[in-house]
C-alpha cells in the first residue's frame, strides 16, 4: 500500500514561513517545472485568515540555465526577464490536504518538497499579503506585449506607445529580450523597455483615419495562456513565435 502523501511538521513550518516547493518529477521535454506553495494574508478568510496560494510554474530549460549564468556572473539583471513560463496555473486554498494532494499529482514523494530556494524554484519572497502581480503573472503579461511588436514588425505598421510619461509614435524594429526599437517619422531611434506599466496604452492608426486600440489599462486580473505567447531562444537571440506560427 503507497504510504500517505503528508508533509511532517518542519515541511509545514517551512511553507508558513518561506514557501514549499518541489519539481514537477516528469515535464515535457526542454522545460523544467515547479510546484510552489506560500501562505498569504487573508483578513476576510475567516476565521483562520491564512491561506495558501499555489502554483504550478512550468519554464523552458535554456531560460533557466540564462538565468543561473547571469547569477554566477553577477551581473545586474531581473530573472523574470529571463525566464521564459510556458505553462502557470494558480489557486488559493486554506485546506493543507488540498495543497498535499496537488503536489502529490506531480511529485512522486512529500519528501521532495523543500524551501523554494533548495529545489531552484522561481519565486520571490513575498509581503505575505495576496497580490495580482505575480511575478509569473508579470512575465506572461510582458510577452504578450512582445507579441504585439512582433505583430507590428511583421506587418510594417505605424503604432503610438504612450506610458504616461513617454510618447512616441513610430515603427518598431528590433524586438530585444527586454526592450524594443522605434522610429519615429523623423528617423529618430527610441529604445523602450518591455515593463508593461499600468498607465500604458498603444494603439494603431489604420489607413481609413479608425484608431484601433490594441493595449489599454487595466486593474483586472488578466488570463493569459502561455502556448499562445512568443518565447526567447537564448542561442540564437532571437523571439520565437508560438508554435513556429507567423504573427504578420
Amino acid at each position: 500500500m503507497n504510504k500517505p502523501f503528508h508533509f511532517d511538521l518542519k515541511q509545514t513550518n517551512t511553507l508558513r514561513v518561506s514557501g514549499l516547493a518541489a519539481y514537477v518529477q516528469r515535464p515535457p521535454e526542454d522545460r523544467i517545472g515547479w510546484v510552489l506553495a506560500q501562505s498569504v494574508w487573508l483578513p476576510e478568510w475567516r476565521p483562520k485568515k491564512w491561506a495558501t496560494q499555489v502554483q504550478r510554474i512550468e519554464v523552458t530549460w535554456d531560460s533557466l540555465k540564462a538565468v543561473q549564468a547571469a547569477e554566477e556572473a553577477q551581473l545586474n539583471f531581473e530573472p523574470w526577464d529571463y525566464y521564459m513560463v510556458t505553462d502557470h496555473e494558480l489557486f488559493l486554498t486554506d485546506d493543507m490536504a488540498e495543497v498535499e494532494r496537488y503536489f502529490a499529482l506531480y511529485t512522486d514523494k512529500p519528501e521532495f518538497a523543500q524551501h523554494p530556494d533548495h529545489v531552484q524554484c522561481p519565486h520571490e519572497f513575498n509581503n505575505r499579503e495576496l497580490s495580482r502581480d505575480l511575478p509569473a503573472h508579470l512575465n506572461l503579461k510582458r510577452r504578450k506585449l512582445v507579441r504585439l511588436f512582433l505583430h507590428y514588425q511583421a506587418t510594417g505598421c505605424t503604432m503610438t506607445w504612450d506610458d504616461g510619461y513617454t510618447r512616441i509614435q513610430g515603427r518598431v524594429g528590433h524586438v530585444h529580450l527586454a526592450s524594443v526599437d522605434v522610429t519615429d517619422s523623423t528617423g529618430k531611434q527610441t529604445s523602450l523597455w518591455l515593463g508593461p506599466s499600468d498607465s500604458l496604452r498603444i494603439s494603431v492608426t489604420e489607413p481609413d483615419g479608425y484608431i484601433r486600440a490594441d493595449w489599454i489599462p487595466s486593474s483586472r486580473p488578466q488570463g493569459f495562456d502561455p502556448a499562445s505567447l512568443p518565447v526567447w531562444d537564448f542561442g540564437q537571440q532571437v523571439w520565437v513565435p508560438p508554435h513556429d506560427e507567423p504573427l504578420a
